[in-house]
């Protein structure tokens, strides 16, 4: 059952951002079909990217990491699509492109929780511990509803969303506020996942008791 906010898989936003990235990413796919790179390669070398937004954060220059970071989680588009242009899927690539995800947001939110920790700012660190909690938690509560049957796409806080507040606040250096957006809203999309899988699962029991 499809909340009333997705249109498919995907949020009006996620949409958007996507119709944005796309003539980008076409380019560069197009560009990429005539290498021998591998859309594992580029998952990992977004994964390097990250790291490197990380450590710039470490050294306190939030606005080369907010658009490193973007960059670097921007390729999380371009391996999926490189390989379904060259029929490169597999389930292998699905499970490192979602480990990869995992350690990018980890690391870019363990770098903000030194950076307020080395600056006495515990609100910071809490915010930024908090914040990848809530963002584990929606990717989790996506993986464990899918595992089980259901769509689990409900919601407004997934990764793409996460990425451009959390690289636009780096930018900006309005990183604490960034947070607590994160943070709460991530709290809620995963309980409105929730409420999505008990919602599918409760209409499919009536379906099946009525037969």
């Amino acid at each position: 059952m499809k909340s009333n906010q997705k249109i498919g898989n995907d949020s009006k936003i996620e949409l958007m951002l996507k119709t944005i990235a796309r003539p980008f990413i076409d380019a560069l796919t197009g560009l990429l079909m005539r290498t021998p790179i591998t859309p594992n390669m580029i998952t990992i070398f977004g994964l390097v990217i990250t790291l490197i937004a990380s450590y710039f954060v470490l050294q306190e220059k939030l606005l080369i990491a907010g658009i490193v970071f973007i960059a670097g989680s921007g390729l999380d588009g371009l391996d999926g699509a490189l390989a379904r242009k060259t029929n490169r899927q597999s389930k292998f690539g699905a499970f490192l492109d979602s480990n990869v995800d995992r350690v990018q947001e980890g690391a870019i939110f363990m770098s903000l929780a030194l950076y307020y920790f080395n600056h006495d700012n515990i609100s910071g660190v809490a915010l930024s511990f908090l914040a990848m909690i809530n963002s584990y938690l929606v990717s989790y509560a996506r993986a464990r509803a899918e595992g089980l049957g259901f769509k689990g796409t409900s919601g407004f806080m997934t990764r793409p969303i996460r990425v451009v507040i959390l690289g636009t606040s780096l930018i900006l250096t309005w990183v604490i506020p960034a947070l607590l957006i994160i943070s709460i809203s991530g709290f809620i999309t995963a309980l409105q996942r929730g409420r999505s899988v008990w919602r599918e699962g409760t209409i499919l029991s009536n379906t099946d008791s009525s037969r």
